[in-house]
């Protein structure tokens, strides 16, 4: 497969700051390629280094739902496999609040949407508003997951009871990442000015101490484009890390201050070599309605086995009883590559027949290799060895995921290339 260096191509970010040219990759490019680039992404990949230890990622591309009407709590109880976020509690306000704080804590709950043979849908975040049992519902996912999350809710959400609304255009996110993120998205909450400064300075107690899915919000979405902003831990990637979702107005003062902080803007491709290093799979690359949750090791995180009827309920339920997958949701260590294209298939030693196929892959700045997620079948086992591209491919290290920090994990001998 030839290689390219995509030395010409424009380097381009949401923020206008370089990203790496391996954004747009559609072949191999050589390990000595990849480490050159890599160096204009590596403060963003390891926000450590990072000035102030933090990276800010525009992730505005995701979608916002608002999902209102008569019933959307019972609705998108048969609909997601994950538990239904309780009703939000206001925060104690501030010293400067007085009692015009209109700040709030929550959980939101990581969970899938399955057509009835239990394939993926979308994988999703829950968010329950103000407002009682009848409470509107912020849903947020990958844009991969909108058509078919939206074609989904046309066949099965009863439009008397719940209407999703796209609020996309009118909102942005921000994810702030780093072991300084804490402090200093703290300092740019308690300096924003305006009308909701008190709510906001509210917000930024406590930071360090959210657990992954805490969220904290200030205002309510609403057509109406009032003024609203949520603080949310989430484990996406393996630093520390807040999402930031709200109205461009709520969110611009707040990425000023920290910009002028000296905080990193970092592209999509710097995302990526976070997300495939924490092992956390994402509808449009691991997740799709060719995958079941126990393949993607989904099980326990997105699924709530002690809630009633949900589409897809039935497979899930008799794997977990009676069954198990064929195939397992991987980590690869690929020492200097070069690196597969996505799709590229997986061989075992001894199988006539490709045994898996990769779905994402990157150059890791921190590890020093590529590194790769993919289906394999369960015969290959983590700390064994497979085959990429043909049955003497390329040798590629399997990895168990949800174990930590997995391309670092324990194993019967360092990786293929690795120093």
């Amino acid at each position: 497969m030839p290689a390219t260096s995509g030395a010409s191509r424009p380097w381009s970010t949401n923020f206008g700051v370089r990203a790496s040219p391996m954004a747009d990759r559609k072949t191999a490019l050589p390990a000595a390629t990849a480490r050159e680039h890599a160096a204009a992404t590596r403060p963003a990949g390891d926000p450590s280094g990072a000035p102030g230890g933090a990276a800010l990622f525009d992730r505005s591309d995701r979608v916002r739902i608002l999902l209102e009407g008569r019933a959307p709590a019972q609705m998108l109880h048969g609909l997601v496999t994950g538990t239904i976020p309780g009703p939000p509690v206001p925060l104690p306000p501030g010293s400067e609040a007085g009692e015009t704080s209109t700040a709030w804590a929550t959980r939101a709950s990581p969970s899938l949407v399955l057509t009835p043979k239990g394939r993926i849908v979308s994988d999703l975040r829950l968010l329950r508003l103000p407002g009682g049992e009848d409470a509107p519902f912020l849903l947020e996912l990958p844009a991969a997951g909108a058509g078919p999350l939206t074609a989904h809710f046309g066949r099965y959400l009863p439009p008397r009871f719940a209407r999703p609304a796209d609020i996309s255009a009118d909102t942005r996110m921000l994810t702030l990442v780093g072991p300084g993120a804490a402090d200093v998205l703290a300092a740019a909450l308690a300096a924003a000015p305006g009308a909701g400064a008190p709510a906001l300075r509210d917000l930024a107690a406590g930071l360090r101490d959210m657990a992954a899915g805490e969220a904290r919000f200030s205002g309510t979405p609403s057509g109406s484009g009032a003024p609203f902003l949520v603080v949310l831990r989430t484990d996406a990637v393996g630093p520390p890390a807040w999402d930031l979702v709200g109205t461009p107005a709520s969110i611009a003062p707040i990425e000023a201050h920290l910009l002028a902080a000296g905080v990193l803007p970092a592209g999509a491709p710097a995302w990526e070599i976070l997300r495939i290093e924490q092992g956390t799979p994402e509808t449009g690359h691991e997740l799709d309605e060719g995958v079941i949750p126990p393949e993607a090791g989904l099980e326990r995180s997105h699924i709530d086995h002690a809630k009633g009827c949900y589409t897809g309920q039935e497979v899930i339920v008799r794997i977990r009883d009676r069954g198990h997958v064929n195939r397992h949701l991987r980590g690869l260590l690929l020492g200097d590559g070069p690196a597969p294209d996505d799709g590229t298939p997986v061989w075992i030693e001894g199988r006539d027949r490709e045994a898996g196929a990769v779905r994402s892959v990157t150059f890791s700045p921190r590890l020093g290799q590529w590194i790769a997620l993919a289906y394999v079948r369960r015969e290959a086992e983590p700390g064994t060895s497979v085959r990429l591209g043909t049955p003497d491919g390329l040798e590629a290290q399997v990895r168990a995921l949800g174990e930590g920090d997995w391309a670092r994990g324990s194993g019967p001998g360092p990786a293929p290339g690795s120093p």
